[in-house]
């Protein structure tokens, strides 16, 4: 008899559910009952909450730094886009003086 995933003990399933994702468990709901029944369970989502500090701060410590963000231009603060559009008023306010003596309007 071929095996397959509703032939499985629950618990090893459970086990087996908290790898999953919000959206592959979502998935799962929708193959069969049983599965759907083992994916609402509250033991799977309580192991799934207590294993998020840990996987949350090996994503936070991955990520880049802030400064290194805004060297590529990656992250823009507020002082950045100020400057660029002071810079931008700049070049308009001077292309208006020197069309402006042509009679040519912007």
């Amino acid at each position: 008899m071929p095996t397959t995933l509703t032939t499985l003990p629950p618990e090893l399933l459970l086990t087996i559910l908290t790898h999953l994702d919000i959206p592959d468990l979502h998935a799962l709901t929708r193959t069969s009952h049983a599965l759907r029944h083992l994916s609402t369970d509250p033991l799977l989502h309580t192991t799934r909450l207590q294993r998020v500090p840990a996987a949350l701060n090996h994503s936070l410590n991955a990520r880049p730094s802030l400064a290194s963000l805004i060297a590529k231009q990656i992250y823009v603060t507020r002082t950045t886009v100020v400057a660029r559009r002071l810079g931008r008023d700049f070049i308009r306010i001077r292309l208006e003086r020197e069309l402006g003596g042509r009679g040519v309007g912007v």
